[in-house]
């Protein structure tokens, strides 16, 4: 659903951060006010059933399952964003809003298909 991101579960006490940093490809954690960016496993969950279905090689079309309204309406804004540099910030922001990110996703119910026309 993020290209270029990886999400990890990891215990720091036993795998130091410097030991993932140092893969090959790993350029850091994502950071809010210099703390590390911590998804609680249910986030975590409710993304994998919310995960990106397909996407057509010229990206102008994505398309995803298990997307709340609220949460679809908040994704095609970000993906609107015509700076590459809004984007993230903007996607940043809403991996910030923890409490309110579980709360769209967290919805049980109905499974939900949708088109996002991102060109």
């Amino acid at each position: 659903m993020f290209p270029g991101y990886l999400l990890l579960r990891f215990d720091p006490e036993v795998t130091h951060t410097t030991t993932i940093t140092a893969l090959n490809g790993a350029h850091g954690f994502v950071q809010f006010g210099g703390r590390t960016c911590v998804l609680q496993d249910s986030t975590v969950e409710e993304l994998k059933a919310a995960a990106l279905i397909r996407s057509n090689r010229s990206l102008d079309c994505i398309e995803f399952r298990n997307v709340p309204t609220e949460l679809e309406k908040t994704l095609r804004q970000i993906i609107d964003l015509k700076s590459e540099a809004a984007r993230r910030a903007a996607f940043f922001a809403l991996l910030s809003q923890n409490a309110a990110l579980e709360r769209l996703a967290g919805r049980s119910g109905t499974v939900f298909y949708s088109t996002v026309n991102a060109a």
